[in-house]
């Protein structure tokens, strides 16, 4: 290693101190990443340069840093950590970590892969290492009860590191944790600050809290025990427990730290965490009751989406809205010409994504720190259906996301012989290559084929819902119904007859389900997981044209004039 950086550079230190910001809720674990192949850091990097900058800079450090490494590691695994040590990057990983929403991860997969690879081959130790706070949060963690943190947690094996005035202090409000560690990785051969002695316990990491001590004086010490989770909470990074490099135990003495019994088996041999749909009961019921704020609208559309923050919707002047869960405007388009067709928000892009209809086919990002105007081109649909201009106003597209993967179907309507024709495709938005065609429907079969009129992915992306019609010639009208989809398969799971004629809008829901309204109707159906109707409610405050959902807990529905937000907790 080639560093020359001091570890008393405070900026290093926030690593240390951010056990503040580990979540007190169970999150999901943390799977699929393993899967990314293991590729140079360069491209490794490709995938986060929109949420990190200047990261390629920092990779160019890393790597003339990294040329000689030791521990048996690669120049880009060494430099995978040497790179998570520095400012850059740390910060904004531990936060999509310690995101529940676990898609948010997926732009990291790449780099996980390489840097979970450097720490499996790295050996364990097994010493008490330290971490703090500047605060009291004695007041979390009951004793004999057990947490996990769900970022990579930086610790110390040297006390007197962590309570020097660049990191805790011996001042003020603090808490300090004392953590008896089996499987902590030492990097200071591969870190930006190797004089930090900084020892890093993995993503997902499984404690019992075994004491806690007020000093007095603003210190409070909490004594916490690794163990091992009852379920694997990460994969590890290699495609079998037998994959993995060999790696020695060793026990770490520095600076007098004691040794601590090791527990038997590793994180890697546990039996795998089975995963299933849950079914826990969305409680629509809140929608009866007074809404926390009703903001005015002059003739919406019933295109709107919301992601953890905000709620982005289309009113009747061409203009898009952005505003909070108070109801608080935060940006408009101004005039956008009345080409939006539908929105949805993507956790991998980090963006919201318009497509707009007629002759261009587009689909654009809106970025409002881009220099060059909030509606960013993404993509072009040559591939989607041909000749538009000869269609008539009868279409509409619709659009869903979740990880990479981003469908999109279009339907539209032929003046000239009556005649419908659709096309459903699903693109990679890693690089928005076609993935597959699913369905088109040429205009000929428009009155023997069914027609996709909404499809949205539910929460984990496993599961597809759509609103079907079928034009019906014996009563001159359209036959309407709900489906549930298998996403890779396509095959039908479950169906739920609806009343023709009228328009549908679908919302996923946490835990997979999936929220159902008629437009102008004043009915909420409640679908679950597997497809069935689970509940239905009367919205007695007037009729409903779409819904969205703000960071889970904020319901929002749309009326002929007002935006109704409804407090979910």
């Amino acid at each position: 290693m080639a560093s020359s950086v001091s570890a008393d550079d405070s900026n290093s230190t926030e690593r240390f101190l951010d056990a503040i910001h580990e979540p007190q809720d169970s999150l999901s674990p943390i799977k699929n990443y393993e899967n990314a192949p293991l590729v140079s850091l360069e491209e490794v990097v490709v995938s986060i340069a929109h949420l990190v900058d200047n990261v390629g800079a920092d990779v160019w450090v890393a790597k003339r840093n990294c040329k000689k490494p030791k521990d048996g590691l690669t120049s880009d695994e060494s430099a995978a950590i040497y790179l998570y040590t520095m400012e850059s990057v740390y910060r904004r990983l531990n936060h999509d970590l310690r995101n529940k929403k676990r898609e948010v991860l997926v732009p990291w997969f790449a780099y996980l892969k390489l840097l979970l690879t450097a720490l499996w081959k790295l050996p364990d130790v097994k010493c008490l290492l330290h971490r703090g706070v500047k605060a009291d949060i004695s007041d979390r963690y009951i004793e004999e009860e057990t947490f996990v943190w769900w970022g990579i947690t930086s610790c110390t094996s040297s006390i007197s590191v962590l309570q020097s005035e660049q990191f805790l202090g011996q001042t003020g409000t603090r808490t300090l944790f004392s953590i008896e560690s089996f499987n902590g990785k030492s990097i200071k051969n591969h870190s930006h600050f190797p004089g930090e002695k900084e020892v890093l316990l993995l993503p997902c990491s499984y404690f019992e809290v075994m004491g806690k001590i007020n000093h007095g004086h603003g210190l409070a010490t909490i004594h916490i025990r690794q163990l091992e989770p009852p379920v694997r909470l990460i994969q590890p990074p290699f495609n079998s427990v037998r994959a993995a490099p060999s790696r020695q135990h060793q026990s770490s003495h520095e600076h007098g730290s004691p040794t601590v019994d090791s527990v038997s088996t590793r994180l890697s041999q546990l039996s795998p965490f089975q995963n299933s749909l849950k079914t826990t009961t969305f409680d629509i019921n809140v929608v009866t009751k007074r809404p926390v704020v009703r903001l005015n609208v002059e003739r919406p559309k019933d295109i709107m989406c919301a992601n953890d923050k905000y709620l982005l919707y289309f009113a009747a002047d061409w203009t898009l809205f952005l505003v909070d869960e108070q109801g608080h405007q935060v940006w408009n388009s101004g005039d956008y010409g009345g080409r939006v067709s539908n929105i949805c928000w993507s956790y991998y892009l980090q963006k919201f994504l318009s497509a707009t209809t007629w002759c261009a086919r587009q689909l654009h990002s809106i970025d409002l720190k881009s220099s060059k105007g909030p509606f960013v081109l993404v993509k072009e649909f040559d591939d989607m259906v041909k000749n538009a201009e000869s269609y008539s106003s009868g279409g509409a597209i619709t659009t869903t996301c979740h990880e990479k993967s981003f469908f999109i179907n279009e339907t539209l309507y032929t003046e000239g012989n009556d005649t419908w024709t659709e096309s459903f495709h699903e693109y990679n938005m890693s690089d928005w290559k076609l993935i597959r065609t699913i369905s088109t429907v040429p205009p000929a079969l428009r009155k023997r084929e069914p027609l996709i009129e909404v499809v949205r992915l539910n929460s984990d992306g496993s599961r597809l819902g759509f609103i079907m019609t079928k034009y019906d010639s014996r009563d001159s009208k359209w036959d309407k119904w709900f489906e549930l989809r298998d996403t890779k398969s396509m095959s039908v799971l479950q169906t739920i007859e609806l009343e023709k004629d009228r328009p549908y809008n679908l919302l996923p829901l946490p835990e997979g389900q999936l929220l159902l309204n008629m437009y102008d109707g004043n009915e909420l159906f409640l679908i679950d997981a597997n497809g069935k109707l689970q509940k239905k409610i009367s919205y007695g405050q007037g009729n409903i044209r779409s819904t969205a959902l703000i960071n889970g807990k904020c319901l929002v529905v749309q009326t002929d004039d007002e935006l109704r937000f409804h407090n979910l907790q």
